[in-house]
């Protein structure tokens, strides 16, 4: 990363090359990593914001990891229709219940692709 602050690298794994890609189905499989390290399925917290570019793009995107809690939560979205601790309970269960962990079952019979577009 040119940043130091940001060394996260973001990017949609869904394009040419990707397992079942079908170039008239509109999906996303957003990750990060860092340095090179293990991937990271990840979510965009506001969904007016610009995705990462796809993998294969020439530029590339950083990000910088914050620490999720209603504090957090509370500054970056940007119209949230509940605040502060209820803000941060429903965000946590979403990822608990979502792909891809998936706790209380509710994506089975989801293919994964559409239980990423699901959770987003």
């Amino acid at each position: 990363s040119p940043d130091p602050d940001y060394p996260w690298y973001g990017y949609d794994a869904y394009g040419k090359g990707y397992p079942g890609y079908d170039i008239s189905k509109y999906y996303h499989d957003l990750r990060v990593n860092l340095n090179g390290s293990q991937v990271y399925q990840v979510y965009c917290f506001n969904i007016q914001k610009i995705f990462p570019y796809n993998v294969k793009s020439v530029t590339q995107k950083w990000f910088k990891k914050v620490e999720g809690n209603s504090d957090t939560f509370g500054l970056y979205a940007m119209n949230p229709r509940v605040q502060g601790e209820e803000l941060s309970q429903k965000l946590r269960s979403v990822m608990y219940n979502a792909y891809p962990k998936n706790a209380n079952n509710i994506m089975d019979g989801l293919d994964t692709l559409n239980a990423i577009k699901v959770t987003q």
